[in-house]
């Protein structure tokens, strides 16, 4: 939860259009992890190294999600009060 904390999507637009900039600078105001429709991911971070663990987390969360999907695996989800009492600690109990 704490690398995939903040993703937006960004709509499609053509290649190196202005708009699409202009849309990925602002969904890059609120969150770390892009979606670009028919485009791919931008992942944004402090370091090269955060942002890695970022892309990977992501791609192992994808991998596992399409794992769990194909097998027919029931899933849980969290609460949303479980989940933001997690971020806030960041996982770390007192």
């Amino acid at each position: 939860m704490y690398y995939l904390e903040k993703i937006e999507k960004v709509r499609y637009f053509h290649s190196c259009s202005a708009i699409l900039g202009e849309e990925v600078g602002e969904a890059a105001k609120k969150a770390n992890v892009l979606f670009l429709k028919n485009h791919g991911v931008i992942v944004l971070d402090d370091s090269v190294e955060e942002a890695m663990m970022r892309l990977e987390t992501l791609e192992f969360t994808c991998r596992m999600m399409v794992m769990v999907k194909g097998s027919g695996i029931p899933l849980s989800v969290l609460t949303d009060e479980v989940a933001e009492e997690f971020l806030a600690n960041r996982g770390i109990r007192g």
